[in-house]
């Protein structure tokens, strides 16, 4: 599960990171939420990699409503079914995207029903904070029909794929978001790599260790978009953790949009 991130690193940072000539005017993000745009990377006709501000929260193209009339937006898709899932499958095949990022977050449960927030990343010698870094995207196109009130809806979205999360992780929550090494950007945004190499990159393990710490509650507001996000909670001492997989749709759905 991944339903808020970060990416706080200068725009120059993260054009050099992912060899992109272009720039894009947006300030550093510290508590990136759903349906709020985010920073995507994709190739153009000539195998540039562009950037692109997107919507969170993929809406496939042939979707009747460009936003769903209940339930949370799909924001994340999961790598064992991308083949299988119609919303998703398309864009798999054809729509890959870089999502870049500098951590993520995510709520460890605890047998009382409260919930611990985490910052998780990917740490470094050379970086006294966390790495930047990308996730495995999806994207889609949406173009509506003209109706009262506008003359043309068109917008893009996307969705950050998940899987199981990594032994160094599982105690805080059993999904995480794929990371991708900087070895395989190449690979995933080329429509002509083979689905069986895609499915290899996909089941990797992170290409560094991931690093994480407790932080305050802070990160639960959405309003709240600045470094104190990152500020550490102390020591993690509420007890044992309910297992992740006892987890219902109904708490996740709290827990992300609560």
């Amino acid at each position: 599960m991944c339903g808020r991130f970060s990416l706080a690193k200068p725009m120059a940072c993260i054009a050099r990171h992912f060899k992109s000539q272009d720039h894009l005017d947006r300030q550093e993000r510290y508590n990136i939420a759903p349906t709020q745009e985010v920073i995507t990377l994709r190739l153009d006709r000539h195998a540039r990699r562009r950037l692109h501000m997107v919507r969170w929260g993929l809406v496939p193209s042939w979707s009747r409503y460009p936003f769903a009339r209940s339930g949370p937006p799909q924001i994340n898709a999961r790598a064992e079914t991308l083949l299988e899932k119609p919303s998703f499958k398309d864009a798999y095949q054809k729509r890959r995207c870089l999502i870049p990022a500098d951590s993520f977050f995510e709520w460890r449960l605890y047998e009382d029903g409260t919930k611990q927030p985490y910052r998780l990343g990917l740490s470094s010698e050379n970086d006294p904070d966390f790495k930047l870094f990308a996730f495995a995207g999806l994207w889609e196109r949406f173009q509506g029909l003209p109706k009262p009130g506008y003359d043309h809806l068109r917008f893009d979205s996307c969705a950050i794929i998940t899987k199981d999360a990594d032994p160094s992780i599982q105690h805080i929550h059993h999904r995480m978001p794929v990371i991708l090494s900087p070895e395989d950007y190449k690979l995933w945004l080329d429509r002509e790599t083979p689905i069986d190499a895609l499915q290899d990159i996909l089941h990797r393990p992170p290409p560094v260790t991931l690093t994480s710490y407790p932080i305050t509650p802070t990160v639960n507001h959405v309003v709240c978009d600045n470094a104190s996000i990152f500020a550490p909670a102390g020591p993690d001492d509420q007890g044992t953790a309910l297992p992740q997989r006892q987890q219902t749709p109904k708490t996740l759905q709290m827990e992300l949009f609560g």
